[in-house]
């Protein structure tokens, strides 16, 4: 019974959150696509990301979320092109949340400054696993949901157990070899999920982010980057802060996340490239603000950069494309 209550009670706070923001990752630099379809392919080669989110793990798994993305440069495009995938497990598969967008951006360049111009266009969908869901009908005092015999009762309430709605985003960026600004906006289109007779919206998610990058070595195999992402959606708005220095392949960032007027965490990530492959891990340290409930998150990422290969070498040089601060690719 105490179990249930749990899944209640977190079906209850995802509920919240539905209606207030999307999914949020501490590595945001590893997926660009996902914070700005204008982000996609800086390194001129194919580029894959793998990106694993546990959040709140003392619940066991109860906010989960997976994103795969892919970003590719095409010459005759004069762009590049690009897919995200996302999923979401909640409660351990009572709510999933996943989509599916593709992106294109444009290239130009105006008095000597790069601008990259993107847009999006997918789907979205969410599903309720009606074997775990309880609903109000099954309320049984004093026994929760069950009879006096111990079995769940049944529920006559009638909701949409899954639906699929069409989604959009737009973005636009400025970089040059070391400074980067961009700004994005996600749910163009109006998004609200029927649940039992109530709309839960998703309101648009508009974002800033900006870097600039300081080469701390004369042949650039060391750089710092402090950089900044400010994402507002709804009620909600979120500032992460920080810095990323990469040396070789090795890399270490440290952020702070601010959310409202409260501190919500300290975020610490490392790195390690080998050969193709960069992998990072990340995990939020609470902080006082974040509330007495919030016990941490970690963040998993693998990056195949075929970039580094001597194929992405050679089409960076006859593409003669204009530079972008490391940190972008």
């Amino acid at each position: 019974m105490k179990k249930r209550i749990i899944i209640i009670f977190i079906l209850l706070a995802t509920c919240c959150m539905l209606d207030a923001q999307d999914a949020s990752f501490s590595q945001y630099y590893a997926s660009p696509l996902y914070v700005n379809p204008a982000q996609g392919g800086f390194s001129h080669a194919p580029r894959f990301a793998l990106q694993y989110r546990d959040q709140q793990p003392f619940f066991n798994r109860a906010f989960v979320t997976y994103l795969a993305t892919f970003d590719l440069y095409v010459g005759p495009l004069q762009g590049a092109l690009g897919v995200v995938l996302q999923r979401d497990v909640l409660a351990k598969g009572l709510l999933v949340n996943q989509s599916a967008l593709f992106c294109y951006n444009y290239r130009t360049n105006i008095n000597k400054i790069n601008i990259s111009i993107g847009v999006g266009a997918g789907v979205l969908q969410s599903k309720i696993n009606s074997s775990q869901a309880l609903l109000n009908d099954q309320v049984n005092l004093p026994y929760g949901f069950e009879n006096a015999a111990g079995t769940i009762l049944a529920t006559t309430e009638l909701y949409a157990s899954s639906q699929l709605k069409p989604d959009a985003s737009f973005g636009v960026m400025a970089y040059a070899k070391r400074a980067f600004v961009g700004v994005s906006a996600k749910h163009l289109l109006p998004l609200a999920w029927s649940a039992q007779g109530n709309n839960i919206l998703l309101p648009i998610k508009y974002s800033f982010n900006a870097g600039y990058e300081f080469n701390l070595q004369p042949r650039g195999t060391i750089t710092l980057t402090p950089n900044v992402l400010v994402s507002s959606q709804g009620p909600f708005t979120q500032c992460n802060i920080g810095a990323h220095l990469i040396a070789d392949k090795y890399s270490i960032g440290a952020y702070y996340r601010n959310v409202l007027e409260n501190s919500d965490a300290a975020i610490l990530t490392v790195g390690y490239t080998l050969g193709l492959v960069k992998a990072s891990y990340s995990y939020d340290f609470g902080l006082k603000g974040a509330g007495r409930f919030y016990t941490g998150a970690h963040e998993l990422c693998f990056v195949l950069q075929i970039e580094e290969s001597a194929w992405g070498k050679r089409q960076r040089r006859i593409k003669k494309s204009a530079s972008c601060p490391t940190f972008l690719k």
